[in-house]
């Protein structure tokens, strides 16, 4: 079985951004991973009170099983006019809509595609964005059951 390809079947990886725990950009991100570094901890107090809602035994769906965890931090300097975007809309979007818009244009700016405002142009139908997303607790995801 012989495998042609083409210019069309190719793919370049040439620009990256993420946001994880401790890891606001990509630097961040590889100097976690090369030094073992650990982001999980105790419950920060502003996001919820482990007195009231840490159960270990329970099933319920209020309850958490566990007092540690890994958080994003810092992100309130979310400008939606960069986007395009209503300030008084943001405030009704989903939380993790905005995070992915925001490392999606990181991303093509790391790849020197797309510095907002510049004017520069590139081929979008050749151009797409990958993303992968964890599972955290957001506006969104207390609608679902936490637990099985």
């Amino acid at each position: 079985m012989s495998h042609r390809r083409d210019d069309e079947s190719r793919v370049a990886i040439v620009g990256m951004a993420c946001l994880f725990p401790d890891a606001p950009d990509l630097d961040a991100f590889w100097q976690n991973l090369c030094t073992g570094h650990d982001s999980t901890r105790d419950v920060p107090p502003e996001r919820w009170d482990p007195e009231v809602f840490f159960d270990a035994a329970s099933s319920a769906p209020d309850r958490f099983y566990t007092r540690r965890g890994a958080f994003l931090d810092g992100l309130t300097g979310f400008d939606p006019s960069r986007y395009g975007i209503m300030p008084r809309a943001a405030q009704g979007a989903e939380p993790d809509q905005l995070l992915m818009l925001d490392v999606c244009a990181r991303a093509l700016e790391h790849a020197g595609l797309a510095a907002l405002g510049t004017g520069r142009t590139f081929a979008r139908d050749r151009t797409g964005v990958v993303l992968g997303r964890g599972n955290y607790i957001g506006a969104g995801m207390t609608r679902l059951e936490q637990h099985v």
